[in-house]
Parts: structure tokens; sequence; C-alpha cells
């Protein structure tokens, strides 16, 4: 039953993906869309990437080295 589950909510969090984040990707606005809070989001090194699933509503944490962020900012 585990089994079936997992693959259950594969197949159901790529068609997600497929009807709500891809159309937002392939075809951007100027604005974000709205963040689906339901969504558990992604962790990324890629700042296209990051920049892409942000303006489709996916959370996504843009992860980078140390050396890369402004001394002035507080994190």
């Amino acid at each position: 039953f585990a089994h079936t589950q997992c693959m259950f909510l594969d197949i159901y969090a790529f068609m997600e993906y497929v009807e709500v984040a891809q159309p937002h990707i392939t075809y951007p606005s100027f604005l974000p869309h709205t963040m689906c809070k339901m969504w558990m989001g992604c962790f990324t090194t890629d700042l296209k990437i990051s920049h892409d699933l942000f303006y489709a509503g996916v959370p996504v944490w843009f992860v980078h080295n140390e050396s890369q962020i402004p001394s002035d900012m507080n994190v």
C-alpha cells in the first residue's frame, strides 16, 4: 500500500506542476504568481531555476555561498 500511495503522490505532484507551474514558467508575466502554500517548494543553487519557480508561485530557497551576500544585508 505504501508504494502505491507514493506513486500516486508522485503522479499528483507532476500533474500539479504541469497544470499550474509550467504555464507560468513557459509564459512568464511581469508580476510573480500567487504562491501556492500547499506546495513544499524546493531548494536550488541555480539562479534561473529559482527565478522561474518564484515567478510561477512555487516556494523556492536560493542556496548560495556566504561570500555572495552583501555585507549590509540582514540575514
